[in-house]
C-alpha cells in the first residue's frame, strides 16, 4: 500500500467497537503524538515493536527486584511498553506497512512480555514475603488426579467472544 502524504490520527486508529476505554481515551491519544512525530522518519512499525518488547522485558527485570523505587520504575516501563504497544499499529496502518508478520511480532512480543512480567512480580512479592496472588497459590500436595476432573468441564469460548467483531475497514 502506498505511505500516504499527510498522517491522519483518526485513519491511523483500529475500529473503537472493539478497543478498552484506556486504549481510546488515554493510550492511543499519547501514542498519536509519537506517531505523528515518527511518522516522516525510517522508524518502521516493527522497530516499535521491538522497542515496546524491550521496555516490557525491562519493566520484567525491574519487578523481578522487588524494591518500591523499581517497582515504581517497573510501572514506567509498562507504561511506555503499552503506549509503544499502541503506536505501532498506528504507525503501521498510517505509513500503509501493516502486515500478518507484524502482527505476529506484536503478539509474540506481547506474549514475552506477560510471560516475564508476572512471574516476576510473583517472585518479588514472594522475597518481600507477601502473599502472591490467588492464581499463583499451589497447595504443596496438589492432588494430580484432581486436574483431569477439572479440565473437561472447562469448554473454550468462541472465536468472536475472544476476538470481537472484526473491523468493519478490514485493518489488522
Amino acid at each position: 500500500m502506498a505511505r500516504r502524504v499527510e498522517y491522519s490520527y483518526k485513519e491511523s486508529l483500529k475500529s473503537d467497537a472493539s478497543d478498552e476505554l484506556i486504549n481510546t481515551c488515554i493510550l492511543r491519544p499519547v501514542a498519536g503524538l509519537l506517531v505523528r512525530a515518527l511518522y516522516r522518519t525510517r522508524v518502521t512499525p516493527n522497530q516499535v515493536t521491538l522497542a515496546a518488547t524491550a521496555s516490557g522485558l525491562a519493566a520484567a527485570a525491574l519487578y523481578w527486584q522487588g524494591t518500591p523505587l523499581l517497582t515504581a520504575l517497573a510501572g514506567i516501563c509498562l507504561t511506555g511498553k503499552d503506549l509503544l504497544d499502541s503506536a505501532d499499529g498506528q504507525l503501521a496502518r498510517a505509513k500503509g506497512l501493516f502486515s500478518r508478520a507484524g502482527r505476529f511480532l506484536d503478539s509474540i512480543g506481547d506474549f514475552a512480555v506477560n510471560l516475564a512480567v508476572f512471574p516476576a512480580i510473583a517472585v518479588a512479592m514472594v522475597r518481600r514475603r507477601r502473599s502472591p496472588p490467588l492464581p499463583v497459590r499451589v497447595p504443596r500436595r496438589f492432588p494430580p488426579r484432581f486436574v483431569p476432573r477439572i479440565l473437561p468441564n472447562i469448554v473454550p469460548p468462541s472465536p468472536e467472544l475472544l476476538c470481537g467483531k472484526p473491523d468493519v475497514r478490514g485493518d489488522p
